[in-house]
């Protein structure tokens, strides 16, 4: 998981592995994977899309619901991204609950 080193620890401390289900990335839930799309982007790093995973009592399962974006080479492509991952993970949280945690695929340009 050393792609999440440029994360503060803030961030880490708040977002959960997924190793337990055998996937190694980490997810956060709706309001803070907000704030690690903020930090990636404000950072130059390109959000690509992320998946959604539901957390209960049994522990972590894939819900098979995400997102992604088309990369462009524009220069807005960043903004862009940032604002479609947060209509995603927002309307998502809305219309399911919040119970829900989003794991986040970035690259930097």
């Amino acid at each position: 998981m050393n792609k999440y080193t440029c994360l503060p620890k803030e961030l880490l401390n708040v977002g959960l592995s997924l190793e337990p289900i055998g996937i190694f990335e980490m997810a956060w839930k709706s309001q803070d994977a907000l704030k690690v799309i903020d930090f990636l982007t404000s950072k130059g790093y390109a959000i690509l899309g992320g998946d959604v995973y539901k957390q209960d009592e049994n522990g972590i399962e894939s819900t098979y619901d995400s997102w992604y974006i088309n990369k462009t080479v524009s220069k807005s492509f960043i903004e862009e991204s940032r604002i479609k991952s947060h209509e995603y993970i927002k309307e998502y949280s809305k219309n399911n609950g919040d119970c829900y945690l989003y794991s986040i695929i970035f690259e930097s340009e």
